[in-house]
């Protein structure tokens, strides 16, 4: 799958997304920290993630809810890790920096 399919793909209405493994869920919980040390409206956050990929390729509001979702809920989907790698360069752009955990 192409680094710009992976944000494009359409959710699957009416199934739950389980977590694989504690790194799916350790994607979703970087990037949310990233964007809650942002201090930004969630829309302006999305924008900054959305950089640098193909418009066709950007993240809709709906994916970006999934992956700032609570693991375990209805809406939550894993962050694939070039994703999460996508999201710190961008971020980082604008002086908000990844602090390993």
């Amino acid at each position: 799958m192409t680094f710009e399919a992976m944000c494009a793909m359409p959710a699957q209405q009416g199934f739950m997304t389980i977590p694989d493994d504690e790194a799916d869920v350790t994607a979703n919980r970087r990037l949310k920290a990233l964007v809650t040390a942002s201090m930004l409206p969630p829309a302006v956050a999305m924008t900054i993630f959305n950089r640098g990929m193909q418009a066709a390729s950007a993240c809709s509001e709906t994916q970006w809810k999934r992956y700032l979702a609570e693991p375990g809920s209805e809406r939550f989907e894993p962050l694939p890790e070039a994703l999460l790698m996508h999201a710190i360069h961008q971020f980082a752009r604008i002086g908000i920096h990844h602090r390993a955990d």
